[in-house]
């Protein structure tokens, strides 16, 4: 399921860990949730938008569901 679900900053739960996120892996994420709260994020974000196809994120990326 982690790479199959996205935090609000656009990356899977697969590359967040205790100390954050840790980006798409050339460059680092501002993003500080960890898996547990980046599925939070993700479940919470589809509850809002249940058709939603884009979004701007809580750190002003765009991001594609």
């Amino acid at each position: 399921m982690k790479y199959l679900v996205f935090c609000q900053c656009g990356h899977g739960l697969d590359r967040h860990s205790l100390e954050g996120c840790s980006g798409d892996g050339r460059m680092p994420c501002r993003c500080r949730n960890d898996q547990e709260r980046a599925l939070d994020s993700a479940i919470e974000y589809a509850r809002r938008h249940p058709w939603g196809a884009a979004a701007t994120t809580e750190l002003g990326e765009s991001e594609i569901a």
